[in-house]
């Protein structure tokens, strides 16, 4: 859906377990929800070749994919391959183990090295790359320095982009807002998804939260972000894709 510029899609993760019962009926309902594009968070045991003739059939393209680290250290010819045939736009680290956290300031440069690495590879194979964050990357380890924030200043900005989560910020005592100024240039992608209230910590359809949407909306803009990404973690169990429709409908609202 294409509003002034701006597109949605969905991250697949969030009806994670309607897939691991039913992967291409999932996707079917995501069609049938009115969603025109996707991100993965893996495939549902499909082989690529199969997953997308699956998504032609049912009118859905590929933005992007969340793709674990160890596979960019360990097989990144194979995930250059997959979201090639996937026809993706990016590929993205989406989290971290605990163990593997930058606690200090040396930890994050060893990190931003690596993704400066995949990054490097991914352009090789036609394909754009980016970093997604949670909380734990707007801990301060250099001063009044995040995690994030040396991410950020010591990646390629040419080819490391920054996917700001907009719960996660909040959630982690920041601000959403601020922070989409704060990254302006490095967000062509934005994780749309909103804070019930921050006494319960629990996420929440989108407009329905305590996040300032239109706020986030005309920093994105201002900051050069495409792609509105719908995600909820813990969606109503018993009717999810209710969840994720009502998503859709409150952002295409909020961005006409």
């Amino acid at each position: 859906m294409a509003t002034n510029g701006n597109q949605i899609a969905i991250q697949l993760y969030t009806l994670r377990a309607l897939g691991a019962e039913d992967f291409p009926g999932m996707l079917r309902k995501v069609a049938d929800a009115g969603y025109k594009h996707v991100e993965f968070a893996g495939y549902g045991g499909m082989a690529a070749g199969d997953l997308k003739r699956t998504m032609d059939e049912l009118g859905l393209r590929t933005v992007s994919a969340h793709v674990p680290i160890d596979r960019f250290e360990n097989e990144i010819d194979a995930v250059i391959s997959e979201l090639n045939t996937l026809e993706a736009q990016y590929a993205v680290v989406p989290w971290l183990k605990p163990e593997a956290r930058p606690t200090s300031r040396e930890d994050a440069l060893a990190l931003a090295a690596k993704l400066n690495r995949y990054a490097r590879a991914c352009q090789a194979g036609g394909l754009k790359f980016g970093y997604h964050n949670h909380d734990f990357e707007l801990k301060k380890v250099d001063g009044d320095t995040t995690v994030l924030d040396l991410i950020a200043e010591t990646t390629d900005p040419a080819l490391v982009a920054i996917q700001l989560d907009l719960y996660w910020a909040e959630y982690a005592g920041g601000d959403a807002v601020a922070m989409t100024k704060h990254f302006a240039g490095r967000l062509p992608m934005i994780h749309a998804k909103d804070l019930e209230s921050k006494e319960s910590g629990h996420d929440a359809v989108i407009g329905e939260g305590v996040i300032d949407f239109p706020a986030v909306i005309a920093a994105a803009r201002e900051s050069g972000t495409r792609w509105f990404i719908v995600e909820q973690d813990d969606p109503n169990p018993s009717d999810p894709v209710g969840d994720v429709k009502r998503s859709l409908q409150n952002l295409e609202k909020l961005l006409a």
